[in-house]
Formats: structure tokens, C-alpha cells, sequence
């Protein structure tokens, strides 16, 4: 748990101490890393043709029944937004002995637009993230909701902004 929160702690510091990037325009390479941690906005940096550190607001819809999710994100940078649109597999598993969970989501992304310094984006590529859950134990197993939660995603493709 201290070396998954060390984590946390590095990767924070990486997207604070890139806030005051420059940004330009163009077609190119872009390379993004989220950490979510609940009760904290969930953080985004992004190096490439964007170099800038912000927030995501997540609308994550999981498809447990076929191992599927579909989440439409909003990256909110200093200079606009990017509006995010990923697809693919998820794998949640719970320990029903230690009530900790992890899992692991993989799939493809576009860039469907933005607003701001980012207006008419668009971009592909690949995302994959891992997250950890800690449930409270009950008289019956697992808590339903979790007590704690984080994660880090990483994507990477092209990025173009006109």
C-alpha cells in the first residue's frame, strides 16, 4: 500500500510541476497519464503537442455482463479542453478474503473535439489503466461500495490541433 501511494504521490507531482507548460499547435506524437484517487479530482498531463496538466471529468459507463466499458471524458486544461472517447475491455475482480479489488482497463480512443486553445482537435490511440479498490469487510463478505480507491491510466497516439 506505501509503494502504490508513493506512486500516487510521484505522478502528482509530475502533473504539478508541468501546470505551467506551453502548448502549441500542430499534428504530432501526444502521451497522456491520469491518476484518479477518490475524493480528489481525478489529474491529467499530457506531453506532446499539448503540454499541459489539468482535471478530467469522467461519464464511465462499465459493462460488467461482457467485460466492456464506454467512457466519454472532458480533459479541462488552463487553455481549453480536449473531449475524450475510449472504448473497450475491463476486468474487475474482488478478493472476497482480503475485500481488495483491482482491475484493469484496455482500449482504443479518439479525440473528438475541444474547446478553447484546442477547438476542432482530433486524435486516436490507445489507452491502459490499472486500479486497486479496498472494500470494507462485513459480516457477509465485501462491502458493496469501496472505502478507497486509485489509479493511473496511461494513453498514447497522435494529437492534432489546429
Amino acid at each position: 500500500m506505501r509503494k502504490a501511494s508513493a506512486a500516487v504521490v510521484g505522478v502528482l507531482w509530475l502533473l504539478v510541476s508541468q501546470a505551467g507548460a506551453a502548448m502549441a499547435s500542430g499534428s504530432g506524437a501526444e502521451t497522456w497519464t491520469v491518476v484518479s484517487r477518490n475524493g480528489q479530482p481525478t489529474r491529467v498531463s499530457a506531453s506532446g503537442v499539448v503540454t499541459s496538466a489539468g482535471t478530467v471529468t469522467d461519464f464511465l459507463v462499465l459493462h460488467l455482463d461482457t467485460g466492456t466499458f464506454d467512457n466519454h471524458a472532458v480533459q479541462t486544461f488552463p487553455e481549453g479542453t480536449l473531449l475524450y472517447h475510449g472504448q473497450g475491455t475491463a476486468q474487475l475482480v474482488v478478493d472476497p478474503r482480503t475485500c481488495i479489488g483491482t482491475g484493469r482497463f484496455v482500449g482504443p480512443f479518439v479525440i473528438e473535439g475541444g474547446t478553447g486553445a484546442f477547438a476542432g482537435a482530433t486524435g486516436s490511440g490507445t489507452a491502459i489503466g490499472d486500479l486497486t479498490f479496498v472494500f470494507r469487510p462485513t459480516a457477509t463478505g465485501c462491502s458493496q461500495t469501496p472505502v478507497q480507491s486509485w489509479g493511473v491510466a496511461h494513453a498514447s497516439g497522435r494529437l492534432t490541433v489546429p
